[in-house]
């Protein structure tokens, strides 16, 4: 996958999960989702860094400062 390929220019906490919702089928666009989720479980040494690229990295980046 290309996260391996990112993961040599940048940090995991650099990454976002993103889809191209909503021109995609719905359909597309979960079954993209479950493939992701399945990799990043499976690869043994990407699993830490699951949650951080489908949600927390991109909830820190757009969380609103006070």
């Amino acid at each position: 996958m290309i996260i391996r390929m990112l993961l040599t220019i940048t940090t995991p906490d650099h990454l976002l999960y993103g889809s191209d919702y909503p021109y995609v089928a719905p359909q597309v666009l979960t079954q993209s989702l479950q493939h992701m989720k399945q990799y990043l479980t499976t690869e043994t040494d990407l699993a830490p860094f699951r949650e951080m690229i489908l949600c927390k990295n991109a909830q820190l980046l757009f969380q609103t400062r006070q």
